[in-house]
């Protein structure tokens, strides 16, 4: 076993505001997150999207680059490849 790798198991449905995923983002700097697998990943992909409600036409830019931020720090993906997942 490698030294310093945990698996763990996130529950994130609390995290329900945009202050709430920048706190989670400026805190977890240090911490490597990757996903079990891409249908996983894609999924909880998806549901913080509906969760934050990132259409267009009901967020800020801002609040969308956090949203993207967020995606990035938790799945692993470069910031090109979470906005081209997102569309």
């Amino acid at each position: 076993m490698v030294k310093g790798i945990m698996h763990i198991t996130m529950d994130d449905t609390r995290i329900g505001s945009i202050a709430q995923v920048e706190e989670f983002i400026q805190l977890t700097t240090k911490v490597d997150f990757k996903s079990s697998s891409k249908e996983e990943m894609y999924g909880w992909v998806e549901e913080v999207l509906n969760r934050f409600n990132y259409e267009r036409s009901r967020t800020t830019k801002k609040q969308r680059g956090v949203i993207i931020s967020y995606i990035v720090q938790c799945t692993g993906l470069s910031r090109g490849h979470a906005k081209k997942l997102i569309g």
